[in-house]
């Protein structure tokens, strides 16, 4: 008996930490998902990740590329400029070295970079001018390049962010004027559809028909079974981009805690400019079989429990209505 508080102490305690744990967790994941900077594993970091610019034709602009050398030694550093294309519906690129490129949407061919070759000390940092010069007669569409650095010689193809011991930025650059922006949703679903109980994880699958990148924006709006809102939960907040003929995957999970029942999820984005709109639909049933059949057995038995007492009891009623009317005994004969 003496041993429960210091239980119950532990209980309190552990309530305590968890919470203090999921803060730290949730800030480090915060601060992770808000860096402005890549980082290879061989030591070097780049900024910005991304650059995204809109350019008309003839036109020239240069843009800085930060490389910092993030180990105690010097190190000599070689850019190179690709295209990429969707690796994925992830948003995961796929790097095409520039003497392969056949592609409609290159942009490594409109790219000089200031320097061949970058010598770094220790803990040094120092920027890199790219230019990106727009032929006149490139129509409107959108191009897609990068300038990725590493400490060995050029290599052909690759994917991911970091190839061959390189790092680098992403660069998209859209041709103003009438380019064709036309995206669909591919499809809008769920993992299930029934669920004892959130999560709820949702697949939105955008699809760009056009000819330029763009990033849809936008939110899932949850219903009940009586068409009041529950819940919404934001899609795409960190604005990634679909390429031209391509399909880009958002993922969202819904964890908030709701009654049993049925539910409506409408997916409402837009993106382009002028701004259009992509909409889809779909239900599924929140529903704690487990509970429920709990429930059930429990209603069961005391409904079997309850005509047993009703039998019994009318049967109690016949046996002392019967006695009632029975006739007295007939007095014996002298």
């Amino acid at each position: 008996m003496k041993k429960l508080p210091s239980a119950i102490l532990n209980k309190k305690t552990l309530l305590l930490i968890i919470p203090v744990a999921a803060l730290f967790a949730c800030a480090a994941f915060v601060k992770a998902q808000t860096t402005d900077t890549n980082s290879g594993g061989f030591g070097l970091a780049v900024s910005p990740p991304t650059i995204s610019v809109t350019m008309k034709p003839g036109e020239a602009r240069t843009e800085k590329i930060f490389i910092e050398n993030v180990t105690k030694e010097a190190s000599t550093y070689i850019p190179e400029k690709m295209d990429f294309v969707a690796k994925d519906e992830s948003g995961t690129p796929n790097f095409i070295s520039e003497s392969e490129t056949s592609n409609t949407y290159s942009l490594s061919k409109w790219i000089t970079i200031s320097k061949t070759a970058i010598t770094l000390a220790a803990k040094e940092r120092q920027p890199v001018d790219v230019t990106i010069s727009v032929p006149v007669n490139a129509e409107p569409s959108g191009h897609f390049g990068a300038v990725l650095f590493g400490n060995k010689p050029p290599t052909a193809t690759g994917t991911g962010a970091a190839i061959a011991g390189k790092i680098g930025t992403l660069i998209l650059v859209r041709i103003a004027g009438a380019a064709k922006e036309n995206g669909v949703v591919a499809s809008f679903t769920t993992d299930k559809s029934s669920y004892q109980k959130p999560p709820v994880n949702f697949t939105s699958r955008v699809r760009n028909l056009g000819n330029v990148h763009f990033a849809p924006t936008g939110e899932i709006v949850i219903k009940d079974i009586f068409g009041r809102n529950v819940d919404s939960i934001k899609v795409n907040d960190v604005v990634g981009n679909v390429l031209p003929d391509s399909i880009r995957k958002f993922e969202n999970k819904w964890e908030k805690s709701v009654l049993p029942g049925y539910y409506k999820a409408e997916l409402l984005l837009s993106y382009g400019s002028p701004q259009k709109s992509l909409t889809a639909s779909l239900s599924f049933w929140i529903l704690p079989w487990v509970q429920i059949l709990i429930g059930l057995a429990i209603l069961v038995a005391v409904l079997a429990l309850l005509v047993l007492g009703i039998k019994r009891y009318n049967r109690y009623i016949v046996s002392k209505a019967e006695n009632k009317q029975a006739p007295p005994p007939t007095p014996p004969v002298v």
